[in-house]
């Protein structure tokens, strides 16, 4: 069975990489068509003759950006990511082909554009079309939970709430016997163990390592099934694959001391500050517009009281700064979460925090060091006083600078309330765990997408 699936595999994989290659054909075609307005054949073999090397080379960066881990395929979102990044890497290496190589005798700059998004469009349809033409549980990957506590009860209702992950819940294994956790929670039995994983086709299987290292007779048979080519993951690693955050309630100290090693990012956070000055230098300039600009509209709105609202905030290493922002709400000294709908909030105020220009005076902070375009948003003193006593570790979110936007606002709603907090940081801690230059370009565009679409609160 396991050789009849990988061959499967196999076949699936060659009929998407098939899919690509003619889409990568009619996109040449295409770019062609729209440049010239003709087809000359002996223009488009010659062009075709060149690009062969091309398509190879998208082929592979196409593999690289996971494009052809099936489980991906069910994930719309992570697609459009994913394709997108490929898409703009290939560019970028085929250009490099055509300059490095100017005897080649063609001039593709003009059609390259054309070329690069004919082949997102097309190759995006195709997986479309591919989706639809498969039954989808086959593409989707059996998975077991190993477990006994609440957090495979989190994990189960994650993966059967977001079929569109690629994963299949098969059962809950309950090594300890103890209370059911969910409807498809079985106690373990060895060999009704192994049934399950030939019976179901298995492909998956996360477990807390830390909660089994006294079970001898399940770590053996793990270690068996891993020879046998199924995947086992650590089900807090697996539950941060699946939703881009980090189960805060299951974290440890252990956890930080080994996942927020500093001296990695040493090299990334130099640049990132030097990225940050040359940026906050320039909107130094740019707010200058809006200083003159806002108290106009507030004369207009009849809105009476200061440009400029500052308040203190927790900042780097749990250092307090003076923030500052266009005030878009009603003078009030009260300490409190902002809510949807808030009363406070003026007219002008609703449409400059939709554009998210009230935050634009935060250059300010940025280039003083107090704070870096992409980070954790940083709280007022006294809420950070009153969470740190109710959720475990959110002091840790303070270890990098606050940011003008960040993972968590990308990613969930306005928090008002403590849980709200609570999953904020499971956002935040990812960030500060995953933080890379690729997270903060991704986190810049879902932000440009949610200014574009006056979804700022």
């Amino acid at each position: 069975m396991e050789l009849v699936m990988k061959q499967f595999s196999m076949v699936r994989k060659f009929i998407l990489v098939f899919g690509d290659f003619s889409a990568m054909i009619l996109a040449l075609f295409l770019s062609l068509w729209v440049r010239y307005g003709v087809i000359d054949t002996d223009r488009f073999n010659n062009h075709l003759n060149i690009f062969y090397l091309v398509f190879l080379l998208w082929i592979v960066v196409l593999y690289l950006s996971n494009l052809y881990k099936l489980n991906l395929l069910l994930k719309i979102d992570r697609l459009i990511i994913n394709l997108s990044q490929a898409v703009f890497i290939s560019t970028l290496v085929t250009i490099l082909y055509f300059y490095l190589l100017p005897s080649l005798r063609i001039t593709p700059k003009t059609i390259l554009i054309f070329y690069a998004l004919f082949t997102f469009i097309l190759i995006f349809i195709w997986r479309l079309f591919y989706l639809k033409i498969n039954n989808l549980s086959n593409l989707k990957n059996h998975v077991i939970i190993i477990g006994n506590d609440s957090f495979s009860k989190i994990l189960a209702q994650e993966i059967e709430g977001n079929q569109n992950w690629g994963y299949t819940l098969v059962k809950i294994i309950n090594y300890s016997n103890e209370k059911e956790i969910n409807y498809k929670t079985i106690p373990y039995n060895q060999k009704q163990f192994v049934n399950l994983i030939t019976q179901e086709d298995i492909n998956l299987i996360a477990v807390q390592f830390d909660k089994i290292h006294n079970h001898d007779e399940i770590l053996q048979r793990l270690s068996l099934v891993i020879e046998r080519g199924i995947d086992v993951i650590d089900s807090n690693i697996f539950y941060e694959q699946l939703t881009s955050k980090v189960p805060v309630n299951q974290l440890n100290q252990i956890w930080f001391l080994y996942n927020l090693e500093e001296s990695e990012k040493i090299l990334y956070e130099h640049i990132k500050r030097l990225i940050d000055i040359i940026l906050s230098a320039l909107g130094c300039v740019f707010i200058v517009i809006f200083i003159i600009l806002v108290p106009i509209l507030m004369l207009i709105t009849n809105d009476k009281g200061g440009i400029f609202y500052i308040q203190k905030r927790v900042g780097f290493r749990g250092k307090i700064f003076k923030i500052y922002k266009f005030r878009t709400m009603v003078i009030n000294k009260e300490v409190s979460w902002t809510t949807d709908n808030d009363q406070r909030i003026t007219i002008l105020g609703k449409l400059l925090r939709k554009l998210r220009i009230d935050e634009l005076p935060q250059v300010i902070n940025i280039l003083r060091g107090e704070m870096s375009f992409i980070g954790p948003r940083p709280e007022q003193p006294t809420i950070v006083k009153s969470l740190n006593t109710k959720i475990p570790f959110y002091s840790r979110r303070h270890i990098i600078r606050p940011g003008l936007t960040g993972w968590a606002q990308t990613q969930f709603r306005y928090g008002a309330s403590i849980q709200d907090a609570l999953e904020k940081l499971q956002y935040d801690l990812y960030y500060i765990k995953n933080r890379s230059f690729f997270l903060d370009i991704t986190i810049i565009l879902k932000t440009l997408t949610i200014i574009l679409g006056f979804k700022g609160k």
